[in-house]
């Protein structure tokens, strides 16, 4: 199961208010789509992910907590609009970095999946 936001101000409240339990480690990626209709640009989103358990019964849920915040586009090295673009995504990272120090998390690369349906068999 997972929890997915795309406010990174909701995000983190939850993460304040209900932090991972299972190890403490917030995992950070900056997730690149190039644009099928262009094939030039980036659409750039940053996806954070940590995991808890719920209690439930004898048997515990894993739960995936996710941030996907699109950040915009990115035409490359000299486009204004798309250092703006690479500023806010920094930006973002260095804020969920602050946040995870705080609650004394590691920030490790990549992001946590929910098992799909035939892991779970």
């Amino acid at each position: 199961m997972r929890v997915r936001f795309h406010d990174p101000g909701e995000f983190l409240t939850e993460l304040r208010q209900s932090p991972p339990n299972v190890e403490p480690v917030l995992r950070l990626t900056v997730r690149r789509r190039v644009d099928p209709g262009t094939g030039v640009i980036n659409h750039l989103t940053v996806v954070a992910t940590y995991l808890r358990q719920l209690p439930q019964g004898g048997q515990p849920l894993p739960l995936v907590v996710l941030l996907e915040a699109y950040q915009g586009e990115d035409w490359g090295a000299g486009f204004e609009d798309s250092q703006q673009t690479r500023d806010r995504t920094q930006s973002l990272l260095a804020r969920l970095r602050a946040v995870a120090g705080e609650l004394s998390l590691e920030c490790r690369p990549g992001v946590y999946e929910p098992p799909s349906s035939s892991e779970r068999k």
